[in-house]
């Protein structure tokens, strides 16, 4: 199994499998995470709800941990780059964490291997 592919399945959202894979100034990969959620019952509180970059809520009943302050957390080093997959967008909170890090470029692919909506 690749790497990526791990990475996919560690993610416990039930909606949507996004990841972040970050990167220094020379390419090099700093980290590589998925989201997380620990929705109440076990049950995904945001299926069939849908929201833009703009009205993106900052929090969920999910309890939910996006891919990006998952990477972030796992960091060594100092990111440049950002690759969001299985996703339109990084939510304002999540691009604020990225730029605030010293992201610089922020490329979003919405599929790739696993990722996007379940």
């Amino acid at each position: 199994m690749s790497p990526f592919a791990q990475v996919v399945l560690e993610s416990t959202c039930q909606k949507r499998v996004t990841v972040c894979e970050l990167f220094s100034a020379d390419g090099a990969l700093l980290a590589r995470e998925s989201n997380r959620c620990k929705p109440p019952g076990g049950v995904c509180q945001r299926l069939g709800v849908s929201n833009g970059q703009v009205d993106y809520p900052d929090a969920s009943p999910c309890n939910w941990t996006h891919a990006e302050m998952v990477a972030l957390e796992a960091c060594r080093g100092v990111p440049t780059k950002a690759v969001i997959y299985g996703h339109d967008f990084a939510c304002p909170s999540c691009e604020l964490a990225l730029r605030t890090a010293g992201v610089e470029q922020i490329e979003i692919i919405p599929v790739r291997e696993g990722t996007g909506p379940r």
